[in-house]
């Protein structure tokens, strides 16, 4: 799917008119592209040690699906940086991250990222699809790409935790990473949308 966003018609708080909410998801959206190719080489780094065609079936519709989410949120992040927010640059910075990462930490620690990850946008996808509040006042342009992204997430939302149970295995590498990204990922994306806040002229409630 392509999404041509007419940025010229886009309000800057597209969500209901709400900052915070706005802000809120601008920065998940930050985190995605960078993020769905680290989930596409963690799995394709162990793709060798899987004999179960159904489940190479379901990598490769995975590795198709999370590409195409990388490339749509980079063109969301294009409309953040006419906002004046960092999106870009805050992406170019975790692609050097994730080079860093791949190189020095090992590939069933990625993996077990990976699970984690996954977990956290299985449970904002059911939570985009099954509650009409989730996305009630959006703009609807912006509402179609969110609820795509959900339905696709909801479709793969296992064979990263299926590679990795019959690659890895490790119940203790797995829960040691999911409180990792816990911090991690709420850290982050709290820090994002502040920025954002800030560069609007807001400290930290609009």
């Amino acid at each position: 799917m392509d999404f041509d966003f007419d940025l010229q018609a886009l309000p800057k708080y597209w969500y209901a008119g709400d900052a915070f909410k706005s802000t809120y998801m601008g920065a998940l959206s930050c985190q995605f592209p960078e993020g769905e190719r680290m989930f596409m080489d963690s799995v394709r780094d162990h793709q060798d040690k899987i004999s179960d065609p159904r489940l190479l079936e379901q990598i490769r519709g995975f590795i198709k699906q999370e590409a195409m989410h990388g490339h749509e949120h980079s063109q969301f992040n294009k409309f953040l940086d006419t906002l004046g927010y960092p999106a870009s640059k805050y992406e170019a910075l975790q692609k050097k991250e994730r080079i860093w990462m791949r190189k020095y930490i090992p590939a069933k620690h990625m993996l077990a990222v990976t699970c984690a990850l996954e977990h956290f946008t299985a449970i904002m996808a059911h939570q985009v699809l099954s509650n009409p509040e989730a996305t009630e006042g959006m703009d609807e342009q912006f509402k179609e790409l969110w609820k795509w992204h959900a339905m696709e997430e909801t479709e793969h939302k296992a064979v990263a935790f299926d590679v990795y149970q019959q690659a890895v295995g490790s119940y203790w590498i797995r829960i040691f990473a999911m409180i990792n990204i816990t911090i991690m990922f709420t850290a982050r994306t709290s820090l994002l949308q502040m920025i954002f806040l800030w560069k609007d002229g807001y400290f930290l409630f609009p």
